[in-house]
């Protein structure tokens, strides 16, 4: 094969994978509007799905699959999480609740404004980058 074709190749299957690896890292949102049930799995250092999707002002049935040992709090934040590393502030908390090991549950009310929220899934009260992920809410369309 002449070296400009296995060139091409090559350039071709670089290509793939770094796409594949792109979709792999792209955050999933496993619940969609409309859904009133999700599944949350935290271990060290991460929760899965990174990012969720929502309605406004909805009851929503969290399911959480906590494979630590010890345990973590989720919580929503109302103001964006900073880059530095702290202690959260109550006033700026919307909703948390304690994840003990194992599989628990919570119900949780959506804010009733649409946009776009931080959550943490980590140890309790320390704020983490590690574990910022997304709650996303939209507004129902008649």
């Amino acid at each position: 094969m002449p070296p400009r074709i296995r060139a091409r190749i090559s350039c071709l299957f670089i290509a793939l994978l770094l796409g594949m690896w792109a979709s792999a890292c792209r955050p999933s949102s496993d619940i969609l509007p409309g859904s009133t049930t999700m599944d949350v799995t935290l271990t060290d250092g991460t929760c899965t799905p990174g990012a969720w999707t929502v309605l406004a002002d909805h009851e929503i049935s969290i399911s959480f699959h906590n494979q630590t040992e010890e345990a973590r709090q989720f919580t929503v934040m109302l103001i964006p999480v900073t880059p530095q590393p702290g202690r959260l502030n109550a006033a700026d908390i919307l909703w948390t609740t304690p994840v003990p090991p194992g599989d628990s549950s919570a119900t949780f009310t959506t804010p009733p404004t649409a946009g776009e929220y931080d959550v943490l899934c980590g140890p309790e009260g320390v704020l983490s980058l590690e574990t910022l992920f997304r709650l996303i809410v939209t507004q129902a369309q008649n």
